[in-house]
């Protein structure tokens, strides 16, 4: 009888635990902005519902509305240099962005750097490659970034 109660008493606790983990993921702002150009760690949906991507998002000063420049970086087929990716930045270019007048944002797509999660862009081997399936996975993953952001008051305040 204890072995039953135990039994349920954990699956009762996972049940718990998985819920309030996913509960957690709050998109949006990650902490407050920064110098350069109210740098600020974001998180943002991805096409995988299981993995919010990280994002770094550049504002210039003001109430806004601003317009919306998005930075995509390169990747690799490498699985260890997708994973050891650092979260990009591209400083100079946000920096000419913004002076414009432009908020920049700059996602990291799932199977890279911190992000993690599966790899949706595997174009698959030289011979085989599908190049047009990769393409679009990668576009996906912009979207799905640069859509949620639009939908964001990205005002002079910290916690947009």
């Amino acid at each position: 009888m204890q072995s039953i109660n135990a039994f349920y008493a954990l699956v009762v606790l996972a049940m718990l635990c998985t819920q309030s983990a996913m509960a957690q993921t709050q998109f949006g702002a990650q902490g407050a902005a920064s110098e350069p150009n109210r740098m600020q760690p974001w998180l943002v949906p991805s096409p995988d519902p299981a993995t919010p991507a990280h994002a770094v998002l550049f504002r210039p000063p003001g109430e806004g509305p601003f317009r919306l420049a998005v930075i995509a970086h390169a990747s690799t087929q490498n699985v260890l240099r997708r994973a050891q990716m650092p979260q990009p930045e591209y400083r100079a270019l946000a920096s000419f962005l913004v002076a414009r007048g432009f908020a920049v944002l700059v996602p990291e797509r799932p199977g890279h750097g911190a992000t993690g999660g599966k790899y949706l862009e595997d174009q698959g081997g030289c011979d085989e490659a599908d190049y047009t399936r990769s393409g679009r996975a990668t576009a996906n993953a912009i979207a799905a970034a640069a859509g949620f952001v639009r939908q964001q008051p990205l005002s002079g305040s910290t916690a947009c």
